[in-house]
């Protein structure tokens, strides 16, 4: 170890050229940023009404990069060609967007005349599995479509 206190002033300037100069010549590495495909917005149907809105709660990706989304809206969500309109004051929503197409594949709508929402999201295989919370005494959740791989939404009691 050197001590840098004991070297004379012209000694102490040689050796911080020489180790600015060393750090100057080594091969710089970094991480690069991630490549952005694209971006989509999950939108509300008409967005100078001031009761709607939708806001994404959730997302997972499954083993074939296709992303999936859950969330809440109030009065009509526009996914894609898919347009949901809610039963009461919120209703889930969930899709899946396709990076190959660059568009969603489904999107489909849960819940009752209440406030519900979904809180997280998981995807294993062709399983989709959302959680959440609705009020009210029932809530609705419907089918895919059977040219989906993933299966249908899980009835409420």
């Amino acid at each position: 170890m050197v001590n840098f206190s004991t070297l004379p002033p012209a000694a102490l300037l040689r050796t911080l050229v020489a180790l600015f100069l060393l750090a100057l010549s080594l091969p710089a590495a970094a991480q690069a940023p991630p490549a952005w495909q694209s971006a989509r917005a999950v939108a509300t149907a008409t967005a100078a009404a001031a009761n709607n809105y939708s806001v994404v709660t959730a997302t997972a990706v499954d083993a074939a990069g296709n992303v999936y989304l859950a969330g809440k809206f109030r009065n009509t969500v526009v996914l894609g060609s898919t347009m949901l309109t809610s039963l009461g004051d919120n209703d889930v929503f969930v899709a899946k967007f396709s990076p190959v197409s660059n568009q969603f594949v489904w999107a489909q709508q849960a819940g009752g005349t209440g406030y519900d929402a979904a809180t997280a999201l998981a995807v294993n295989k062709t399983s989709v599995y959302v959680t959440g919370s609705f009020s009210g005494s029932t809530a609705s959740f419907g089918t895919l479509p059977e040219a989906s791989p993933a299966p249908p939404l899980a009835s409420a009691p």
